[in-house]
């Protein structure tokens, strides 16, 4: 049996050893965020047998940047069982993303069997699975690490759906698609950019063979059902085009828009390879892992003619591009794996070609002392202790008291992070919008807010909600004020301007785009 090899073993000890490492090193708390709440919000109704929908969390069309009403269901379903058992248990919940970032490991190692040896596959996963940006993720309660999981276990089924060792017989092939589509379509419903794997598996079937085998369309049709069925009961995708009509708009502004998601992804790449000490060191690493990787990846693509991996690395991250969300460099997850993938391919390609085989060893192990050194300097800067200032400190816990002693359970709250004012008080509440006029009052007649709330630590509160409070000090009434919260009573029997609202301009962090 394949699985009972050495290799095997290695891999499966290093999966668990990241796990370890990340378990204990856990954070208290959480920050602000804002996506970790809905989930958790969705999870809640699932185990209290509520609408799906029910979050308390108001969906500001103004606004559509944040997040849309709903979010896709498994990952929800996932954390149920924890809510379930555990309730609100954040730690428990970090704990679950462990466990799946540790599978995504081993299952990364064998979606990298067609362009690595199995050395090279482990050396990856250790630098994956200890890389400071990935750790970083074990204290967030997102979506993204079972996606990658999901995303990577899809690949590797796809891969053999693709020609590389497909079933003997009809009925297997069936089957087999069958078991892809499943998987493709449990990533499309963790998040829907899950979307681009069955474009990227056709795609690259069409250009290969002009045509679709049995196993391939099997799996296609499979994921669309399962997406009609998610469509059709528990979420819906249409609101995301909402964030994408307001950058459609004008040539000038999606430039800006592509221009502007280049220079942050490459801050991404940065931060990967951050020694925490020196910029330049750490700027001079990541060009060397973009050389090595595009080295690589044009390699692979001329010794095996491409696979579906280059056809998912290439559609992912033009569809994240193009989103209007996709600045933050998690989104990237699924494909910094292949990155540092094709980055070891680089290596291996070039050591071949220039040096003979004893001095290859030495330049692998070269490369992962510089890695390591990286990184050892990056945990020493880190700080181990309870996350203080975000969602669960003092100050927030303060503000959340006294929504929940002094407001009622029907009143609607504006805030900036509405979900975890959702999820923590019980309240509705909505996000603020930006606009040219003093149209926003407007918008807060129209749900009947009863109370607006401002945040110091927000620099678009300071920017912008502020001087809105202070054109309508006549109809706002400070009702408790602390060194970073204040809660304002809103007079909804004062006029309304009728101007025109203006266009919203993003702000805060932004929703997941998934």
């Amino acid at each position: 049996m394949k699985w009972l090899r050495h290799e095997a073993w290695l891999v499966a000890v290093v999966a668990v050893a990241v796990g370890l490492f990340q378990l204990s090193t856990i954070r208290p708390g959480h920050d602000w965020g804002g996506d970790f709440a809905q989930y958790i919000l969705h999870a809640r109704n699932i185990v209290e047998g509520r609408s799906y929908s029910d979050t308390g969390y108001l969906y500001n069309p103004n606004y559509p940047y944040l997040a849309p009403p709903t979010y896709p269901p498994l990952f929800p379903l996932l954390l149920a069982g924890v809510y379930a058992v555990c309730g609100l248990h954040l730690t428990a919940m970090k704990s679950l993303c462990i466990l799946f970032f540790s599978l995504a490991l081993i299952a990364l190692f064998s979606a990298l069997q067609r362009i690595l040896p199995w050395r090279a596959r482990l050396a990856v996963i250790v630098v994956v699975g200890f890389n400071p940006f990935f750790w970083q993720f074990k204290d967030q309660v997102l979506s993204d690490l079972p996606f990658l999981f999901l995303c990577t276990l899809s690949l590797c089924l796809m891969q053999r759906l693709d020609g590389g060792d497909p079933p003997s017989t009809a009925s297997g092939r069936t089957t087999h698609g069958v078991l892809c589509g499943v998987v493709m379509f449990l990533s499309y419903a963790t998040r829907s950019i899950g979307l681009v794997l069955p474009v990227c598996l056709i795609a690259h079937r069409l250009w290969r063979d002009r045509r679709l085998n049995r196993g391939v369309a099997v799996a296609v049709c499979t994921m669309a059902v399962g997406a009609v069925i998610e469509n059709l009961t528990l979420h819906r995708d249409g609101r995301y085009l909402d964030q994408l009509a307001v950058y459609l708009g004008g040539s000038e502004v999606l430039f800006g828009l592509l221009l502007t998601r280049v220079t942050l992804w490459w801050g991404g790449l940065v931060t990967l390879w951050d020694n925490g000490l020196n910029a330049p060191v750490s700027f001079a690493v990541t060009l060397g892992a973009v050389v090595l990787s595009c080295v690589g990846f044009i390699g692979v693509i001329r010794c095996e003619g491409g696979s579906v991996l280059e056809f998912f690395a290439l559609g992912y991250l033009g569809s994240v591009l193009l989103w209007p969300m996709g600045h933050d460099p998690r989104f990237l997850i699924p494909v910094l794996t292949l990155y540092v993938a094709y980055a070891a391919a680089g290596c291996q390609q070039l050591a071949a070609r220039f040096t003979r085989p004893p001095a290859r060893t030495a330049i692998a192990m070269v490369v992962l002392v510089i890695v390591a050194g990286g990184y050892a300097c990056r945990f020493a800067t880190f700080d181990y202790g309870p996350l203080t200032r975000g969602a669960t400190g003092t100050s927030a816990n303060q503000l959340f008291e006294f929504v929940r002693d002094r407001t009622e359970s029907t009143d609607v709250l504006v805030f900036i992070k509405p979900r975890v004012m959702a999820l923590m008080t019980g309240r509705r509440c909505s996000v603020y919008h930006v606009a040219e006029d003093d149209s926003f009052w407007e918008y807060l007649v129209q749900i009947r807010a009863a109370y607006l709330i401002t945040a110091r630590w927000s620099v678009l509160d300071r920017r912008w909600l502020d001087g809105f409070i202070g054109r309508h000090r006549d109809r706002l009434d400070l009702v408790h004020g602390d060194g970073d919260h204040r809660v304002y009573r809103v007079n909804r029997g004062a006029s309304a301007s009728t101007k025109k609202i203006g266009v919203p301009q993003p702000m805060g962090r932004a929703g997941e785009s998934g």
